[in-house]
């Protein structure tokens, strides 16, 4: 209640919700909690679609992480087997690299991290031209063994310094 000045007689207390109807008054009351109850739940779903939006980009980029491991572990598989079979696993495994680090870059709105996605994207390219060279390479049956294994250590170099150019950006 609040006191109003009244004239000669003194202070007159005015009540204020005094001539509204309960019903009206149980009325506003539900329609404000209800309204805070949305605001509550928007907060909260905007909140979750954040988190959520968040995990898949760091989820994703630990599956580049895999992907380039993969690589090199298929990579060392064919230098030890010279197998068709580990040609197309390193391939492949770098293929999905590639197809995931493009659809990240197209979700992240920070320039940073699209840039690193760029990133990511040529080392991929230069470690796939370092291996389909190598490949090349390793089938040459007229090459001395001292020659090979000289021009492995070089491949091998380029190809670690690719994949950990890759795991950096990640």
């Amino acid at each position: 209640s609040w006191r109003r000045l009244d004239g000669a007689s003194g202070y007159r207390e005015v009540k204020m919700f005094g001539n509204i109807k309960l019903r009206t008054k149980i009325m506003a009351g539900f329609i404000v909690i209800m309204m805070l109850t949305a605001s509550v739940a928007y907060v909260g779903w905007d909140s979750l679609s954040v988190v959520t939006d968040r995990f898949y980009k760091v989820d994703e980029t630990d599956s580049i992480s895999k992907y380039i491991l993969q690589a090199r572990r298929h990579e060392k598989n064919f230098i030890i087997r010279g197998e068709q079979q580990w040609v197309d696993e390193t391939s492949s495994a770098i293929m999905k690299l590639k197809t995931t680090a493009e659809n990240l870059k197209k979700r992240f709105r920070d320039q940073k991290n699209a840039q690193q996605m760029d990133n990511i994207l040529a080392a991929a390219s230069r470690y796939e031209k370092t291996f389909a060279e190598m490949v090349i390479f390793l089938r040459n049956k007229d090459i001395s063994t001292e020659a090979r294994e000289q021009q492995l250590k070089v491949f091998d170099a380029s190809l670690r310094d690719s994949g950990r150019a890759v795991e950096r950006e990640c």
